[in-house]
C-alpha cells in the first residue's frame, strides 16, 4: 500500500473549513498546485483554509 498525495480531506463546521494531505497538513504543494497540474493534464485538489468572515 502507498500513500497518495494527491488525496486531500476537508473538515469543517459550515463558518470555518481545514483541507489537509496525506501528512494532516498542507506540505506537498506540488500535488496541490493548479499551474503545475495544468500542464502535466491532472488534477490538483486545492488545499485551502477558507472561514466565512474572511
Amino acid at each position: 500500500m502507498r500513500a497518495d498525495g494527491a488525496a486531500a480531506i476537508t473538515v469543517g463546521n459550515g463558518d470555518f473549513a481545514f483541507t489537509a494531505d496525506i501528512t494532516g497538513m498542507q506540505t506537498f504543494p506540488a500535488f496541490h498546485d493548479q499551474a503545475a497540474a495544468h500542464p502535466e493534464k491532472r488534477l490538483a485538489v486545492n488545499t485551502a483554509t477558507m472561514p466565512t468572515w474572511g
